[in-house]
């Protein structure tokens, strides 16, 4: 199963490398040709088989992977929320496991989670501080997207490390929502960071560096929420249409589409939509009248707002519809 899924994945490869890496596919096939896709695919059939285990599907929504034999998961903090809260994580063999929710760092959007029965679990290992992320690196991104079935093992996607937006990795790797808190991994299956979100296209993924896990597992482990951004202590080259110093409007929601709109699924603590009043599973359906059909969507109303502008948010909550007035912030 494992190489029949790594088969049709990097059957397409190439097509996807000429439509966003034109450069990694030239008329010259002894720079990028066939040759080297089957090497990276030999590389992935025999890393898949051994990582999967570790993968794991948080709730119904979100992903993880184990880092530790007792049980630790790491994933996003935007999954988790507070620390303290029971969840569900569904394990690759299709067993469900009781966890609790530990630390949090909502500014680094790390958080980690303790399964509650004993191990031992397969867990995977994170890439040498002396080994960090590197443009044009190989990755695979691992996850449970909603359309992925949750009794599987994780979904696999190929690509290549793009640069760096403010503290995080970008790939082309397509992620989408039911990735967040999945590894991304290099091929000899070492954690390089975990999935977090999705710009504004395909093309710009974005990943949480394994540094900043480390940078907050103290408080994750005595189960604190901070709300504290790392200062980067290595940079990556910043990749095309992605400008770090660009400050963006936002109202500090994390949120999924769904058939009617985008659902909240953590509210930032401290955000313009916590003041508001906006909460965890609302259905976020208009923002002053433009129709919010997904995440991006979201994105792009907010990015022609001003800071301290005053924006209407329709929502839906369990069938009641509210107005919530949210002043815009920029970061």
């Amino acid at each position: 199963m494992h190489r029949q899924t790594t088969r049709i994945l990097l059957a397409a490869l190439v097509g996807v490398l000429q439509i966003f890496l034109p450069d990694a596919v030239s008329a010259n096939e002894n720079e990028f040709g066939l040759k080297q896709l089957q090497e990276i695919q030999d590389r992935v059939d025999a890393m898949l088989p051994k990582v999967l285990p570790a993968v794991v599907s948080i709730g119904e929504t979100a992903s993880g992977v184990i880092v530790k034999p007792e049980g630790i998961i790491i994933t996003a903090s935007h999954v988790t929320g507070s620390a303290g809260r029971g969840i569900d994580v569904r394990l690759a063999n299709g067993r469900v496991v009781r966890g609790i929710t530990l630390g949090s760092n909502a500014a680094n959007d790390t958080s980690a989670i303790r399964l509650l029965e004993p191990g031992p679990y397969p867990f995977l290992m994170t890439v040498a501080r002396s080994n960090p992320a590197q443009k044009g690196q190989w990755c695979v991104a691992l996850g449970y997207p909603f359309s992925w079935s949750r009794d599987s093992v994780a979904s696999p996607r190929l690509g290549r490390i793009t640069g760096q937006y403010k503290t995080k990795i970008v790939t082309d790797c397509p992620i989408m929502g039911g990735d967040s808190g999945g590894p991304l991994l290099d091929l000899n299956g070492n954690i390089v960071a975990l999935n977090s979100s999705v710009r504004l296209d395909i093309t710009q993924n974005l990943h949480v560096p394994i540094q900043r896990y480390r940078d907050d597992w103290r408080a994750m482990m005595a189960s604190r929420d901070i709300d504290q951004p790392t200062v980067p202590t290595n940079s990556l080259d910043n990749p095309q249409r992605v400008t770090p110093t660009e400050k963006k409007p936002y109202i500090g929601v994390y949120a999924q589409t769904v058939t009617s709109g985008v659902q909240v699924r953590t509210v930032r603590r401290g955000s313009p939509a916590q003041f508001a009043g906006i909460r965890a599973d609302d259905v976020i359906e208009s923002i002053d009248g433009v129709t919010i059909s997904n995440f991006a969507t979201l994105v792009s109303t907010l990015k022609n707002k001003s800071a301290g502008q005053q924006v209407s948010v329709l929502i839906n909550r369990y069938g009641t519809r509210l107005i919530a007035l949210v002043e815009v912030r920029v970061k």
